[in-house]
Parts: C-alpha cells; structure tokens; sequence
C-alpha cells in the first residue's frame, strides 16, 4: 500500500502547538537539522540542533517538513536537511508522520536520542541504555571515558556517581567529560548511561521497520 505521506508532514488536521521563541531565535546550526527527527534549541543562542547541545538546553521538540532548505549535493532531488542557518519550528504537540525505526505497536513511548540520531520506540518509563567503562576520581566531576559516546544531558549510574547525576559537558576526542556531580570514589567501573530522552509523544498507528507510521501526544 502507499504510505501515508513523507515524514515530517502533519498527520492530521488537529490542534499543534510550538515551541517559542524570540526575535532572532531558533536557527539551524553548522550542522544542519534533519528533518522528522527531534531537536534542542541552546537556552542562551537559539540555535538548533538534533543533538543535545549543552545539558542545561531546555526547549526541544519535533521537526517537521515545513521548513525551508535548500538542495545543496550535487545532482540531489531532495534533502531531509534545513541548511545551516535557516529558521527552525519546533513542534513540542501535535500528529505527524514519522518512519519507524523499529515494528511499532500503538501506545510504544517515542525516544529521542541525546546524539541526535533517529527517534527509537519503546515502552514508557523504560527509555534506552548502554554501558561504557568510566574512570571517576573521588571527590571531582571530571571523568574518562571508553567504549561508547556520551552527550551532555544523559543520565548516567555507576560505582561511585551519585544518583540522579547527568553528563554536564563532552571532550569526545578527548575521552573526557565532566558530570553533574562529583563522583565519591575513585575507580574505573562499568557505567550505564541513558542514550533516550523520553518524549511526549506515542505510537498512534501500527506498522514494521521503515513504514511511514503516525506518532502524536493526543489521546492516550
């Protein structure tokens, strides 16, 4: 059968409503954004990007397709991506279409992930994680870190890192970060960190990897 639409669209004619911003705000970074992905806007900038881009970055939401972009790759019919510098609106409510990346079952929670990647589905209260091997020093909130990613705003539990504590600021070439608290013990330890953010927004129509489905935080 044909898919709903594309990504991105708006899946129904209800109610939306956006993220705010003032004059000048909400611009895509160096990067670009991707569309039909969710995305952060930096507290202090306004500027946008699907990754978290500092952990204190507060306003956050859906992209759709109603964006300016233009094709800038050679010989390209489309793009997914707003080019750097282009206005962004970020939806926080609503219906839209999304490819699932996963078999979607109605009601699955919608994650979005710190890095930026593709949204996952999962159940709600049960956002995705991962582990990587961490050394702490007693009594700092610096950090190494090998064996995976880290971004700033992840949960992350261990030996010796209070709990509720998040990553604060990445050096990714580094192998280095610092956390939301110091750490109370020294050691290298196999720390889990929470790779999702957990949305608002639900599965409202079934379908297997890579069909057009419909997510929305209305009516459940």
């Amino acid at each position: 059968n044909p898919a709903l639409g594309v990504p991105g669209d708006f899946a129904t004619t209800g109610p939306y409503t956006t993220v705010p911003a003032m004059a000048g705000e909400l611009t895509a970074g160096s990067a670009g954004v991707v569309i039909a992905r969710f995305a952060w806007a930096e507290d202090s900038t306004g500027v946008v990007s699907n990754s978290k881009p500092s952990a204190t970055s507060t306003r956050f939401g859906f992209v759709g397709r109603d964006q300016r972009a233009a094709i800038t790759t050679y010989l390209a019919e489309s793009t997914m991506t707003v080019n750097a510098g282009n206005e962004i609106t970020l939806y926080d409510s609503g219906a839209f279409l999304m490819a699932a990346p996963s078999t979607a079952t109605i009601g699955q929670r919608v994650f979005a992930p710190y890095s930026g990647a593709a949204p996952t589905l999962g159940t709600a209260g049960t956002p995705p994680t991962t582990t990587l091997s961490v050394t702490t020093t007693s009594g700092s909130a610096a950090i190494s870190y090998t064996g995976g990613d880290l971004y700033p705003g992840m949960p992350i539990t261990g030996t010796g890192i209070p709990a509720s504590t998040t990553v604060a600021t990445v050096n990714a070439t580094a192998g280095t970060a610092t956390l939301s608290a110091a750490a109370t013990a020294s050691g290298t330890v196999t720390a889990t960190v929470t790779t999702g953010y957990e949305t608002r927004f639900y599965v409202s129509t079934p379908g297997s990897t890579g069909d057009v489905i419909i997510i929305t935080n209305r009516g459940f």
